[in-house]
């Protein structure tokens, strides 16, 4: 059985700057909080600009590395087995 993913084990997220899939449409945005329900990996994150917040699974989100190119990096670890 797999062990679950902790509040500790996601905390790394927390001011990770992120691209949010809305649609036909990617937002840079910045991880706020995270949270695990219902077995589920979700993100609170608010937009670089504009304004508010939501909350996001993790597979919406493409983590944006320091040299501003998006690519595709874990942003929270997989279940451990």
């Amino acid at each position: 059985m797999a062990n679950p993913i902790t509040y500790h084990d996601m905390t790394p997220a927390i001011g990770a700057k992120v691209s949010v899939k809305f649609e036909d449409i990617r937002v840079p945005c910045t991880v706020r909080n995270v949270k695990n329900s219902y077995g589920r990996v979700r993100l609170e994150v608010v937009p670089e600009s504009g304004s508010g917040s939501q909350w996001v699974e993790v597979s919406r989100l493409t983590k944006i590395p320091d040299n501003g190119k998006s690519e595709a990096t874990a942003l929270v670890p997989t279940a451990q087995v």
